[in-house]
């Protein structure tokens, strides 16, 4: 299974990895290193024991691409691709459960 979501809207590997952090069952195994930045690969991560990737296509395009890798028993990403679906930059780097509102 696989998704992709415009790479435009999280505000770089920061959000991408707030994002991840996020979801029950994720651990983040590996990030790519700063300034590899011709690297497609972004992240290497387990979701509920499968082995998982964030990669661009051609290191430099529009779009993320989540997916497991081939050697994998194959895992329902749904949880994962929801809270990508559910949040854009703004919000990956002010959580909601942070920000406050006047009733007064």
């Amino acid at each position: 299974m696989s998704f992709s979501v415009s790479s435009c809207a999280f505000a770089g590997l920061g959000g991408v990895e707030k994002i991840l952090r996020s979801v029950e069952g994720v651990e983040i195994v590996r990030r790519r290193r700063f300034l590899r930045v011709f690297e497609e690969i972004h992240f290497e991560f387990r979701f509920r024991g499968a082995a998982c990737i964030v990669w661009e296509p051609w290191a430099d395009s529009s779009e993320y691409v989540v997916a497991q890798t081939a050697d994998t028993e194959p895992v329902d990403l749904a949880p994962v691709e929801a809270a990508f679906r559910a949040r854009k930059w703004w919000s990956a780097l002010w959580p909601a459960s942070s920000s406050t509102s006047s009733t007064a």
